[in-house]
């Protein structure tokens, strides 16, 4: 389970000709498939590494509508092509306090399942 945020953005390319913010179309139907992608994006005029992610529709890859969590970037390598299928929304239509402080913290906040294989990780003795 990975955690998405930023989907109710218009920033950073999460909007298009389409849709004026990208990250709607999750909410729009349940199980939307997502496909994520090592990016490189600027956050205050300096360029950092992210994982976007995007929506997958008719198999094709189509608009970025938010980004994994900023502490999974060390883990890009692995997710990078991955896809997913969001299983939750969070917003402030939730019952839960929590959920709709996740949504509001996040600008936008849901849940997916990775679908496809990761690679494995190998530890190196010493490191």
């Amino acid at each position: 389970m990975i955690g998405i945020v930023g989907i109710v953005a218009g920033d950073h390319g999460r909007n298009c000709d389409e849709h004026s913010v990208c990250g709607n179309v999750l909410s729009e139907s349940e199980d939307v498939v997502v496909r994520l992608r090592k990016v490189q994006v600027l956050v205050d005029g300096k360029e950092e590494t992210a994982i976007a992610v995007y929506w997958i529709t008719g198999g094709t890859e189509r608009c970025r509508v938010g980004f994994l969590q900023r502490h999974m970037v060390k883990h890009a390598a692995q997710y990078d092509g991955a896809l997913a299928q969001v299983t939750a929304v969070l917003g402030t239509h939730s019952e839960s306090k929590e959920e709709r402080r996740m949504h509001h913290v996040n600008k936008g906040f849901c849940y997916a399942t990775i679908l496809t294989a990761l690679p494995e990780t190998v530890k190196v003795e010493g490191r």
